[in-house]
Formats: C-alpha cells, structure tokens, sequence
C-alpha cells in the first residue's frame, strides 16, 4: 500500500507472500521527498539563433546549414545551462539564507518537562529557537518534541540548524515524525509530528493487533522471563529482551495500567524491529544468506553457490532464504532474532539528521542534479531538421534522499534497473555495492535503503554516543554526512 500526506511518500514495507499479518504499517521516519519539477524553466535573456532565417539570407550550402541547424541547437542548450546555473545559485542563496536557521544555543541546555502546552511553546521558541510552534499541541507531545531536539542540541554543543516550525498533524499512515525538504515549498525546513502517538486508546489498539493473533489468543504466552513461547517469522523466533519481556506482560496483565510513553515505546519498537527484520528477507535477502551461509550448510547439509543466486532476481532470493530458514527452524536451530526497546525519540534524532545533511548539502545537490536534455537528443533532432522543442526544460533528478522506502522507486529499482541506474546514479552504485550494502547493513536495514536514510540513521547513533566501526564512519565521510560536536 502506498499513499502520500502532502508530498509525503509512505511505503508499507511488509510482505504480503510470507503469511504475516503485520497489523499496521511501519512507523519508521519518512522524510518529504524533493518534489521533481516538471515546469519547464525559462532562464532570461536567450536569445535563439534562427538557423532557418541566417540560412535564407545567405544562401549557404546543405553542409553549412546542417552544420548552422545543430550548431545553433547546441548554442542554445549550452546559453541555456549557463544562464539556468547562475540564475538558479542566486535563487538557491536567496532561500538558504531566508530558510534555513543555524543557530548556537550554548554548550548545555538544562531540560525539564513543562508543566503547560504554553511553557512548552515558549521553551521550544525561546531556548531552542523554533520559529513558530503549533498551538494545538498536548502536552505530552511538545514535552517530547523539546526533548529530543534538546539531546540533539546538547550533543552539537549548541550549533545546529533547527526545524523552522514545529508542526503537531495527524498523517493517514504510522509515520512518527518527518522534516519537509523540498526547498521551493513554503513548509522547507519544518518538523512534524505525528498526533496519533498521544493518543492512548489508539496505542492500545495497535499494540493488541502485535500482541494477539488472529483467533484473539496471546502471541507471546510470556511464562517468565526465562520461558517465553515466541512468535516464529519465517522459522525465526522473534524473542523480546528484558525489557520489552516487562512491557508485553504488562500489557498482557493489564493495558490500563501502561503510562502512554511506554505504549508509546512498545508500539515503536514492534514496528521499527519488525521492519529491520523484513527488510532482511524483502530488500536485501542475499546479505541475510551470505551471513548465516554457513550455519544453513552446516545444519541443513546443503552446500549454497553464492554466485548464482546473485544472478536470481531479489523475489527469487527471498523466496529461497525464507525456505530455509523456515526449514532450520523445524529442525531444532533456528535463527534467533532480539526484540529490543527502542526508544521514540530516535525519530527526532533521525530526522534531524536529515535536516543538518539537507543544509549540509542540498544546495550543492541543487545544482549539481538539474539537468538539460541530453546532447544526443539535440543532435539528432537538429541533424533532421526539426527544432528543439525541449531547450529551456529542466529536469530535477532526486537521487540522494529518495530510497527503496519511497513509493515508485522499489518497483523502478527491480522492474527498470537501467532506467534506475540512468536516473538515479549514485543511489544505484550504493544499492548495488554489496560492500556498501555491507557497511550501512551494520547501522540498520533501514540505513540500506538510501543513501539519505543510511545519513539519518547513522546521524541519530552518533547522537546516542554509540561508537561507530570505522568502515560506517568512511562511507558517511564519503557522502558527506553532518557530524557532531567532538
């Protein structure tokens, strides 16, 4: 399913082949994509040779005036992207500094939860700069949104480009949070927040769809923390650590007696883990293969050849790692996935990731991925006589930030991959590069799945403090990734 609020893709990345019932779309963060214009573009002051005219008055010879006709197609191609270039840095400029909000709010901002919407708003304005905050926010939302961007803050000491608004919407799909990056809307640069995930009686209902299955009896018989009957994906045993083990049983005993940031926490983690584990088998299921490679032969006596299942089509891939796992679970030795807590406030980690690379980067991204129709086009409609008819369109070619999460491109990516590979180039070397693939894989499935999305998760476990293998960190230097303060 896919469907857009304002723009804003959202993918439902659970398969529908493997006889899951997901119970609800996945919440992890979907940031706005760049909307491609499609308006054709017309810089001032080209002026167009007319060959036909210069060839009349002259009266020149068929060469010369094949020669005149491509010559003057490719002028006015070359005047054009040069007048487009500079035309467009001014304009990009202009709105950089109008838009985008550096600011340095000190070393250390103390953080205490308001006790009013109202003090929060003034907190979120004030402290942290916001330039304008909705009204309608609870409590408990502008308590939440002015924590995690104060833990970002604290942890660039203050200096860092901050949300232009903070806006509180309710979004037809899960999506927690998202930052809108289309830099000629007027809504570039804000933050919102999702308002079902302050709603307790909301929470509750989708924690019970992850909780039950179908006939309405517990997924999780959780005998104590030591015997617990597990749910089982593809002959994988899906096993809560202690501390989500405490908040299923609590749920189970008694939803009612769950405060609503723990609902909030548990409901996060089912789908933020649930997503990272299908991705493994849906996006990239020979990455899963190639790690547990030797487990399968060892258990299963059955040697795998690498190389031609690269050569098989990804739906083949998965099809052939889900019979084998399911068929090592039979078997007594199953693949053993973790279910962790996860805590909501990532997603402001996340997307604020994505904003400090938007102002790191988009202005030269900008620039760098307009482009003009090709000059073989031009060419060969000058060499039979026909006039340009596409000298002054300009296309925007996204291929940073979009990703296999974004409606179109997963379908593109596996039905097209020459169109893919032509219009989204290093976004196709970064999907394909299986040691590319390899390093962000160890930030998360999520951070596989684009470029921009391998910079925000990557951006928010910076933030955490975690410590990062070297290979995660020259692959983020590589694409530019905003780092924080040492």
């Amino acid at each position: 399913m896919s469907l857009r609020i304002d723009n804003i893709p959202y993918y439902n990345i659970y398969p529908t082949n493997i006889g899951f019932r997901s119970g609800g779309n996945t919440v992890a963060a979907v940031n706005a994509p760049t909307v491609p214009i499609n308006t054709p573009y017309t810089p001032p002051d080209v002026v167009e040779i007319s060959a036909d005219k210069k060839i009349k008055e002259e009266g020149l010879s068929k060469g010369q005036k094949w020669a005149i006709g491509i010559g003057s197609a490719i002028a006015t191609i070359a005047a054009t992207a040069i007048l487009f270039a500079k035309h467009q840095t001014g304009r990009l400029t202009k709105l950089y500094n109008e838009k985008m909000q550096l600011v340095n709010l000190g070393e250390k901002i103390d953080f205490k939860e308001a006790k009013t919407v109202e003090e929060g708003i003034k907190f979120a304005k004030e402290v942290l700069k916001v330039g304008d905050v909705d009204k309608n926010f609870t409590l408990d939302a502008i308590n939440y949104a002015n924590r995690g961007l104060t833990e970002v803050a604290n942890a660039n000491k203050g200096r860092l480009f901050i949300p232009k608004k903070l806006c509180y919407e309710e979004m037809e799909g899960n999506t927690v949070a998202y930052v809108i990056r289309t830099i000629d809307s007027p809504r570039f640069g804000e933050l919102a927040i999702n308002k079902k995930y302050f709603d307790k009686e909301f929470l509750k209902k989708q924690i019970k769809e992850r909780l039950f299955d179908e006939n309405g009896k517990q997924a999780y018989e959780v005998l104590d923390k030591n015997n617990i009957k597990t749910r089982i994906f593809a002959g994988i045993p899906i096993v809560p650590n202690k501390e989500s083990f405490i908040l299923i049983n609590q749920f189970y005993k008694n939803p009612d007696s769950m405060n609503i940031n723990d609902m909030r926490t548990l409901y996060y983690s089912f789908d933020s883990q649930w997503s990272e584990l299908i991705g493994k088998f849906e996006r990239f299921p020979l990455d899963t293969i190639k790690k547990h490679k030797n487990l399968f032969e060892k258990e299963l006596n059955q040697k795998i050849n690498i190389e031609e299942l690269a050569k098989k089509t990804t739906k083949e891939q998965e099809e052939f790692l889900i019979t084998m796992t399911k068929a090592l679970g039979e078997k007594g030795s199953p693949i053993q996935f973790n279910l962790k807590l996860v805590p909501t406030e990532h997603i402001i980690y996340h997307e604020m990731g994505h904003l400090q690379d938007f102002a790191k980067n988009l202005k030269e991204l900008d620039i760098k991925h307009w482009k003009l129709p090709s000059f073989k086009e031009a060419w060969n409609e000058a060499k039979n006589g026909k006039k340009h008819q596409n000298t002054t369109e300009i296309e925007f070619v996204d291929n940073r930030w979009g990703g296999l999460t974004y409606d179109g491109f997963q379908e593109l990516f596996e039905k097209n991959p020459k169109k893919f590979k032509k219009q989204y180039p290093d976004l196709y070397e970064f999907l394909t590069n299986q040691e590319t693939q390899q390093t962000a894989g160890k930030i998360s499935g999520y951070a596989q799945t684009s470029i921009g999305e391998f910079i925000a998760d990557t951006y928010a476990k910076m933030i955490l403090g975690e410590k990062l293998p070297d290979d995660v960190m020259a692959l983020y230097k590589k694409y530019n990734g905003p780092m924080v303060a040492a």
